[in-house]
């Protein structure tokens, strides 16, 4: 059996600059603390987890009322104007760690809007991602499984969330024009994405594709589907090692393993250590700790 590990794979820029922000706030005694994350800075609750063994809350909108001092942390995904702006009039201490990439996604939708075009928003419905956007900017949202909407204006531009699959963003763009409507392409599907998507796609030759990520990750779900649907291989998604002792990969003879944008490199170096030297040895057991999560 051959185990490779895909490259590249796990943390992406984004992911590392919103953990190594929160890191540093943690450690400026001129900050004011307590910390709050207002949802989960990153989706993976290995990280998470981690974060809040740092006496760091995470809150909804519900709790910001409730809060009369600190600093709240806004996470890598984006966050409605209006919460911002919620903060602002409670004036507590705000810090902003959204993905510079997501940011961008942001000024694409400015500039198209200021330009009079109808902004079509290909998203996953209820991803924090895409409820920013909806609710910072008049755009059409549309979906894989949904592309209909009601035409509103002569120019159409097609924006994608940031971590979807760039070839469902061309698929969807190649259907719409089949359809009748002149749409400009604005590619805003982040690098890191693409490039974890191009190694899957690239390797032709494995039978298994294992993803190493959380369930609430869109990105790490995309690499899964990626896998199935453009090389027609089996895959399966784990958060970390233990989660393997549920499947026989005797009949695999080449597995590639790779990993969401949020992931650990501990988690990931885990399992392929495991995988390479320990394979026959079931149970399989995590050794990681807490602080091992945070490092990149």
């Amino acid at each position: 059996m051959i185990i490779k590990k895909a490259n590249p794979c796990g943390f992406c820029s984004g992911v590392k600059g919103a953990i190594t922000k929160v890191i540093n706030l943690i450690e400026d005694q001129n900050i004011e603390k307590p910390l709050y994350i207002l949802g989960y800075l990153v989706h993976n609750r290995f990280i998470n987890d981690a974060l809040k063994a740092k006496k760091i809350k995470v809150i909804t909108e519900e709790d910001i009322f409730q809060i009369k001092k600190g600093t709240i942390i806004l996470t890598a995904h984006g966050t409605p104007k209006k919460t911002i702006n919620l903060i602002k009039s409670l004036k507590l201490n705000l810090i902003d760690a959204t993905c510079p990439k997501v940011k961008h996604i942001h000024k694409q939708i400015e500039k198209y809007l200021k330009d009079d075009y109808q902004v079509l928003f290909l998203g996953v419905k209820n991803h924090p991602e895409t409820k920013a956007i909806t609710n910072n900017y008049n755009v059409s949202l549309i979906t894989l499984d949904d592309l209909s909407f009601p035409k509103e204006k002569s120019k159409l531009v097609l924006i994608s969330q940031s971590t979807l699959s760039y070839l469902d963003y061309q698929d969807v763009y190649e259907k719409l024009t089949l359809l009748g409507h002149n749409i400009t392409k604005a590619e805003t599907i982040c690098n890191a994405t693409y490039e974890r998507q191009k190694a899957i796609i690239d390797a032709k030759d494995a039978d298994l594709v294992i993803v190493v990520g959380d369930p609430l990750s869109n990105n790490t779900k995309m690499l899964a589907f990626v896998a199935k649907k453009y090389n027609n291989v089996d895959s399966i998604r784990i958060e970390n090692i233990e989660d393997l002792n549920n499947y026989d990969l005797s009949k695999y003879q080449n597995i590639l393993v790779t990993a969401g944008a949020s992931t650990p490199s501990a988690i990931i170096n885990e399992v392929l250590d495991i995988l390479q030297n320990t394979f026959d040895k079931k149970p399989y057991k995590s050794l990681l700790n807490l602080e091992d999560y945070l490092k990149f």
